[in-house]
């Protein structure tokens, strides 16, 4: 360090009470201000927090239960759809058009363009969705669906 430049703290002589090492204390930067501040709290540590754990630690807890929350509405008012014999409009197109994008895949069947009117990625979900439904049936692909959903909700508010 040169001459001349301040850090912000400042060396302090051994109190009567603590033998031992010069401790570092923050500088007095106001008016006001007294030189005899609180040496900087441990590391992890609030200052004055004494022997209770840091603020973040504690709040950390309690800050995925809103989510956790969200989640579970979600997957509760979706659940009871999973089990409907009758596919809703737009989940019968896109399950068609994932069917179609297999066998175009497989045997070169031609498709009409998916992504000028079907929103998100025309190429990806029908696919995985037409694959759902090959295995599990209309209530796999709604599986399929609400795992999806799960996911976008806790990627976005986590």
């Amino acid at each position: 360090m040169e001459h001349g430049t301040t850090t912000g703290w400042e060396v302090v002589p051994p109190s009567p009470s603590a033998p031992g090492q010069d401790e570092e204390r923050p500088r007095p930067d106001g008016p006001g201000e007294s030189s005899g501040a609180a040496p900087p709290a441990a590391a992890g540590q609030e200052p004055g927090s004494g022997n209770r754990p840091p603020l973040t630690s504690r709040v950390r807890g309690w800050a995925g239960w809103p989510l956790a929350a969200i989640l579970v509405v979600q997957a509760v008012l979706s659940a009871r759809l999973i089990g409907a014999d009758t596919a809703f409009q737009d989940e019968a197109a896109y399950l068609w058009a994932g069917h179609l994008q297999w066998a175009h895949w497989l045997h070169g069947a031609s498709t009409p363009s998916f992504a000028a009117y079907f929103s998100g990625a025309p190429v990806i979900y029908p696919p995985l969705g037409a694959l759902a439904d090959a295995v599990g049936g209309l209530a796999g692909a709604r599986v399929l669906s609400l795992v999806f959903m799960l996911g976008a909700t806790s990627l976005v508010w986590a």
